[in-house]
């Protein structure tokens, strides 16, 4: 025959430490697993979701900003422009206020990145706009807090107010008491001038009745001034009485404040006081008129000398009781609003002020619109954790499914068994292809076997050689194997002799391990000679022992009925056994016993040529294969390659 040497094929600098296609075929096989992940991923996601995820609910409060000028006076503050009230609303006290009035068990923080305080644009419209977790939640935020920033305007606006009020109070009771003061002294010097003009009109009885023109003329002067200013103050008044009514009529419609409204009364007032004339005035101007109508003298005729002093300290007197009632009026008036800031000011202290509307009416905001209950959420995370908690236990399975996979070590695929052995494989054969332990032996043989005895010979051409065929552990697949294989070549025109080396057989239905070769191609019957006699010099030529089988071109060597210790191996019994075997046939195929039953192969593989590993898909991890053929390099022999069996069909295409 001609010789075939084996061509070393170079694999790329960097491999992967398996093969990808078989690790996906792999994962596919684990599928169940990994469907068991994605169900419960689903059902842990629905659950996760609904109760880890939170909605987020969204309500909004609008509010109207009143200003004169655009902007608000707030008592000495000066004027606060909306922009400067927009960035009030989220100061940390209103939002603490917030927080212990709805007991809320979150952060300042928190409820400040809940909330959002802006401006309509191009408008004076102030947006309270609240997320939170609950629908009720949302509106009650907003709401409170838009009621607790009132609050702080209408304090900073009404103590504004009372630090203005304070010094002009103290001013015009000052005044008061001043003139109180000048009206006490003027009154006693009235009295004594008085005494004094009786003693000085005491004229003779020819010149009474006679009046001085002088003294008429400028009377008359007085008479026309003081209509003149009386009709300036019945018209100021009637302006003032417009106004008012104005005001009262526009504060009704909630367009005009508390704080406008009570200086158009105070105007009203005041124009009053000057215009309408009380009991005491109508008693000093019928007293005048008096004093007016009595005759003086005329200029030739003896006067009083004291009795135009006394009508200056009269009109004196007269005119300074008009300041007095205009200080008394301004005083009330000015208490009355200090009064009010205070009630005001100990109402919001003590929470006493209405909400909403009524609260609102007091300042320059207006409510627009409350804060509402929503119907429908904003957003919802329920959806975002229900795909993340799915995606996560799906990778998890994934990867569960992965590493199994990966962790696995058996050799799952020609291409496996190439990256973790290192070794050529020769062949791959599916259950199907195997023979049953009790079926007949199919010689119609198939095209697997016939490649796999092609590369057989391509490993080892060598005419007359041996080849030993073993496993790392027992298995019934390596004997039928070593039949396909022996029945492939018997076909192929060779001369082939099988010798059963089994130790552990010593009738065929002794145990349940696999049957021997010698079984499988013999049954029941019975062996005269065989190994045993031939390796203890009771046979001398192999021509004795050997018996011919149904395979053509197939002979055996049986192992007999006696028992075999493994170091008859090491004689010289067998080596002559394989050169006697050598003349004859043009391979001898020896069954060698597991490597992990002895050291019975080891012994054996001294004197074969060659050495093919017949393993099981899936069966021993690749270590301990490793391990055994770490085991044959260690005795200077190398191995020819591998046969894996029990492949399955997607793996077995990858070879």
């Amino acid at each position: 025959m001609s010789t075939y040497a084996a061509q070393p094929v170079e694999g790329p600098v960097m491999e992967l430490p398996i093969d990808i296609r078989t690790a996906l075929l792999g994962m596919w096989g684990r599928r169940h697993i990994f469907f068991a992940f994605v169900l419960l991923a689903v059902l842990a996601g629905l659950s996760g979701g609904w109760l880890l995820g939170k909605k987020t609910y969204q309500a909004e409060t609008l509010l109207l900003f009143q200003t004169d000028a655009g902007a608000v006076e707030t008592g000495d503050v000066g004027p606060v422009s909306l922009e400067t009230h927009m960035n009030m609303v989220k100061i940390p006290i209103n939002l603490e206020e917030v927080r212990d009035r709805l007991e809320l068990p979150v952060a300042v923080q928190t409820l400040g990145a809940g909330t959002e305080v802006q401006i309509q644009r191009s408008t004076s419209l102030l947006s309270i706009r609240t997320r939170w977790e609950s629908a009720a939640g949302a509106a009650a935020i907003a709401n409170t807090l838009r009621d607790v920033f009132i609050e702080r305007h209408l304090t900073l606006l009404y103590q504004g107010e009372r630090n203005a009020l304070g010094p002009m109070l103290e001013d015009a009771q000052k005044r008061k008491a001043l003139i109180e003061l000048q009206m006490s002294r003027l009154g006693d010097f009235e009295k004594s001038t008085r005494k004094r003009v009786g003693d000085e009109q005491k004229v003779p009885p020819e010149l009474e009745g006679l009046g001085d023109i002088n003294i008429r003329v400028e009377r008359l002067r007085d008479a026309i001034y003081d209509d003149q200013r009386h009709r300036a103050n019945v018209a100021d008044l009637t302006r003032a009485e417009i106004e008012y009514e104005k005001a009262r009529k526009l504060f009704e419609q909630s367009l005009l404040s508390q704080l406008e409204l009570d200086k158009a009364r105070t105007s009203y007032e005041r124009h009053k006081a000057l215009t309408v004339d009380t009991d005491q005035i109508d008693a000093w101007r019928t007293e005048l008129e008096r004093l007016q109508s009595v005759a003086m003298p005329d200029s030739n005729v003896a006067t009083s000398p004291s009795a135009a002093v006394l009508q200056d300290m009269l009109l004196k007197d007269f005119y300074i009781r008009l300041e007095l009632i205009e200080l008394e009026e301004k005083v009330r008036v000015l208490a009355r609003r200090d009064a009010d800031a205070v009630a005001i000011l100990d109402a919001i202290r003590h929470r006493k002020l209405p909400r909403g509307s009524d609260l609102a009416e007091r300042s320059r905001f207006r409510i627009v619109s409350p804060a509402k209950v929503p119907v429908f959420p904003q957003s919802s995370t329920r959806r975002l954790f229900a795909i993340g908690i799915f995606a996560l236990l799906t990778l998890a399975g994934l990867g569960l499914v992965a590493g199994l996979e990966v962790l696995d070590t058996r050799v799952k695929s020609p291409a496996d068994a190439e990256i973790k052995l290192k070794l050529p494989v020769l062949g791959a054969v599916s259950r199907a292809e195997l023979l049953g332990k009790d079926r007949l032996l199919n010689l119609s043989g198939s095209d697997t076997f016939r490649a796999i005895a092609r590369r057989v010979r391509l490993t080892d051409s060598t005419e007359g050689g041996s080849l030993l065929v073993t496993s790392y552990e027992s298995q019934e697949d390596r004997v039928e194997i070593l039949l396909h294989l022996a029945a492939a070549l018997g076909r192929q025109g060779e001369r082939v002799l099988i010798v059963d080396t089994n130790l552990t057989h010593d009738a065929p239905t002794e145990s349940k391990i696999p049957a021997s070769v010698t079984e499988r191609l013999l049954g029941e019957r019975a062996c005269s000679s065989g190994l045993s006699e031939f390796l203890d010099g009771s046979a001398r030529e192999l021509a004795n022992v050997t018996i011919n089988t149904v395979l053509p071109g197939v002979d055996i060597l049986p192992k007999s009925r006696g028992r075999l210790e493994a170091d008859v191996f090491a004689g010289s019994r067998m080596k002559d056994l394989l050169e006697q075997a050598s003349k004859r046939y043009t391979l001898t195929i020896v069954d060698g016993p597991a490597l992990s039953e002895g050291a019975a192969s080891e012994l054996l593989l001294t004197w074969c040529s060659s050495i093919i590993f017949v393993e099981a898909s899936r069966s021993v991890p690749s270590g301990k294969i490793r391990s055994g053929v770490a085991r044959v390099e260690s005795h200077r022999r190398s191995v020819a390659g591998v046969i894996l069996t029990q492949m399955e069909d997607p793996f077995r295409t990858i070879v």
